[in-house]
């Protein structure tokens, strides 16, 4: 009886064991039902999807963006954003009557320095000397207080020059070359008075200009803080921060960059300014892509804001008021573009 029992008992303990092995192939095959299923999931929806982003601006991986600044679709990577195409940059341009339009500010936003370089593009509405950007000891406009200036002279030339703390004369560039048409152009400077003998040049639409007067001494430095005290008087469009002034600038302007302690390498930094096709380069949101730091001047974005200088000197006042250019660069905006541009 017992051998019975126990054979039946051995039975009956083998029909859970056999129904159980019966299972196992069920088992194996949901566990590679759902192996298959996430790991369709992550080859479709990467784990970097979910954890990488992109900056500048903020975007997670797999996502689409249209750029305003540079015109052109991107596509966040998980790292960077992938430019659809070839992106072109067209910033901003300012229009100045001639009138009343200027901006200003007064202070000593600058040490005095060896080397000054700058950047900017402009388009000239009317002929005749007119002032880009001069720094003078007072409000009161007089040759004897100017420390720089670039302007164009009464020949329709552009002229880069500067003062000495003394009121001697310093750089004196001229170019050879008049503007006196209604086009975009792109002007670009580089000064170094640090060595014994000074290295000045003038590049325009990306190519060195011939100067008709080039002085450019050596072992000196320019004279950005007011002498004997007070404050430096900077302008853009006038001959100083009077609404009578004269030397008004009537046309417009876009990226104006400005940068104390940097002599540029040219010709082989103007890449960074201007393309091979003549356009213009982004310099950065804080101008500081050219060089790794930001300059003293950068006047760039949109209308409202444009005289809110992104470089590291204090912001300008907006005089008469400047206003979004009729000319603008590049093609023609949409509406979508010309909101962005007024800010």
């Amino acid at each position: 009886m017992t051998n019975r029992d126990s054979g039946v008992t051995g039975q009956n303990s083998a029909g859970p064991c056999s129904t159980q092995r019966r299972s196992e192939p069920r088992t194996l095959g949901v566990r590679l039902l759902l192996f298959l299923f996430v790991l369709s999931i992550l080859l479709i929806f990467p784990v970097r999807s979910v954890l990488a982003a992109c900056s500048n601006p903020a975007g997670t991986a797999g996502k689409w963006i249209y750029s305003a600044d540079w015109r052109v679709a991107q596509f966040c990577d998980g790292t960077n954003w992938i430019a659809a195409g070839q992106p072109q940059y067209n910033p901003v341009a300012v229009a100045f009557d001639g009138i009343a339009a200027y901006l200003s500010q007064a202070s000593n936003m600058t040490p005095d320095n060896a080397k000054v370089s700058g950047s900017f593009w402009f388009r000239r509405a009317a002929t005749g000397q007119q002032t880009i950007y001069r720094i003078q000891r007072t409000t009161t406009y007089s040759a004897a207080r100017l420390r720089f200036i670039i302007e164009f002279d009464v020949g329709n030339k552009l002229h880069v020059s500067s003062q000495s703390a003394d009121s001697t004369a310093q750089v004196n560039l001229v170019t050879t070359p008049a503007y006196t048409d209604t086009n975009w152009h792109h002007a670009l400077f580089s000064l170094d008075l640090s060595g014994g003998s000074g290295a000045c040049s003038i590049y325009v639409d990306g190519a060195s200009v011939a100067l008709t007067t080039s002085t450019c001494p050596g072992s000196s430095s320019f004279d950005f803080t007011p002498t004997p005290s007070g404050t430096n008087q900077h302008t853009i469009g006038a001959g100083s921060d009077t609404a009578a002034s004269g030397n008004k600038y009537k046309g417009d302007l876009a990226d104006f960059w400005f940068d104390v302690g940097t002599a540029l390498s040219l010709p082989n930094d103007k890449g960074k300014f201007i393309t091979s096709a003549g356009k213009p380069v982004y310099t950065g949101a804080t101008g500081s892509t050219p060089t790794g730091a930001s300059p003293e001047i950068l006047l760039s974005g949109a209308l409202l804001t444009w005289e809110n200088n992104d470089g590291t000197a204090v912001s300008f006042n907006n005089n008469g008021y400047v206003a979004l250019s009729a000319y603008p660069m590049g093609d023609v905006p949409s509406a979508v573009e010309i909101q962005r541009r007024l800010g």
